[in-house]
């Protein structure tokens, strides 16, 4: 387990001053923190301000995180990724070979 800070979906600070916040903790744990920031999709039109954003961070000590962009098929669920597809096609079919499951509920509930 990671420690991590969950913010809701669409609550979220802007990038920036949610990395200002975060990066001081991560000297903490040597494990490594589970970060996932979720950036607006305009994030894809500058790429430059996304490379600005994680050099920055690591400047100031963070050590790794995650990036996801608001309209993407991932959603994040307590510490890890899945997607909202395959979320749609466990409702539909199951499964007994992908992980999915561990993650559907969670994400239809919270």
């Amino acid at each position: 387990v990671t420690p991590g800070v969950r913010i809701p979906y669409g609550q979220e600070p802007d990038p920036a001053s949610h990395v200002l916040a975060l990066a001081p903790h991560h000297g903490y744990y040597h494990s490594g923190i589970s970060e996932i920031l979720t950036l607006d999709l305009t994030i894809r039109q500058n790429l430059q301000a996304l490379l600005q954003l994680c050099k920055g961070a690591l400047a100031i000590g963070m050590r790794e995180f995650t990036a996801n962009v608001a309209d993407s098929d991932l959603v994040r669920v307590t510490g890890y990724m899945i997607r909202k597809s395959d979320v749609a096609r466990f409702a539909e079919e199951g499964s007994r070979l992908q992980t999915t499951c561990l993650g559907a509920e969670a994400s239809e509930v919270t």
